[in-house]
Parts: structure tokens; sequence; C-alpha cells
């Protein structure tokens, strides 16, 4: 949860400084009817939204065939849950940063969300494999990472 309110906080900051760059150094003739808070609410959103919707278009369109490997090595991670979803958030054409989310039981009767982070890597062949990879959030297992855009 910190990692999403620090997120937030650095995207306000980040909007901030984008809105005063482009507020001002508009033409002079245009700043008449300027409204800092309407530049402000674009880049805001787009700061904020941006990583997740790079996160989108690189695992529904860029990178093909990672689904299976990708399960087979969530497989091998300490989670006792089936996988929710997985996203891949960095591609470099050989290799790809890919983290998944799945769904535990906690011992107390709630659910717990742990997030796992995958180092994929492509063969010369096209078909990928997992290099590595590290349990970063996990209520049950004690680990308390974040991961940049945060998921949950």
């Amino acid at each position: 949860m910190f990692g999403a309110l620090f997120y937030s906080i650095g995207c306000f900051f980040v909007a901030g400084i984008l809105t005063f760059v482009t507020t001002m150094f508009r033409p002079i003739q245009d700043k008449g009817e300027s409204r800092p808070w309407r530049a402000f609410l674009v880049w805001m959103f787009l700061v904020f939204s941006g990583p997740y919707m790079y996160a989108e278009i690189l695992t529904r369109f860029v990178v093909k065939g990672i689904e299976k490997p990708m399960k087979e090595a969530y497989a091998n991670v300490e989670i006792n849950g089936p996988i929710q979803y997985y996203k891949v958030i960095w591609y470099t054409g050989k290799t790809a940063k890919v983290i998944a989310v799945g769904l535990e039981k906690q011992t107390w009767g709630g659910t717990d969300r742990p997030l796992a982070a995958f180092n994929m890597k492509k063969d010369a062949k096209g078909k990928w494999s997992c290099d590595s990879y590290r349990l970063v959030y996990s209520d049950n297992k004690n680990k308390d990472g974040i991961s940049f855009p945060p998921y949950w």
C-alpha cells in the first residue's frame, strides 16, 4: 500500500513540474486564457497511467508466447494459490521483466495477493524461459517489497 502512496505522490510532483514548464513556455498570446489546473489534470493522468498503459501494450501486443513459460515459472514460486494475472513491465527484445499477482489464503481466513517478479529470456529459437525470479510481496512469507508501477 505504501508503494501506491509513494507512486501517487511522485506522480503529483512530476505532473506539477511538467505543468510549470508547459505553462511558462507557452507563447505570450496564448497565456490570456491559461488554466494551469487543466494542464495539471492532463499531466497527472498521463504520468499516473503511462506506466500501466505501457505494461498493457507490452503484455497484449508486443510479447508473444510468454504465457505458458510464465505460468510454469509461477508454479515454482512459494505461492500456494492460483495466478490472478501477469503483466510484462519491461521488454528489450531478448529479455523481459514480468510480474505476476496471485491469490493465496491467509491463516486467519482472509486473502493475500502476493507479487512475484520474473526475468524471462528468449533463446535463439524464439522460446521464452525463466532466467530468475523473486518473491516481491507476500503477507504470508513476510516479504514487503514494491514494484514500479505498483500492482496489487
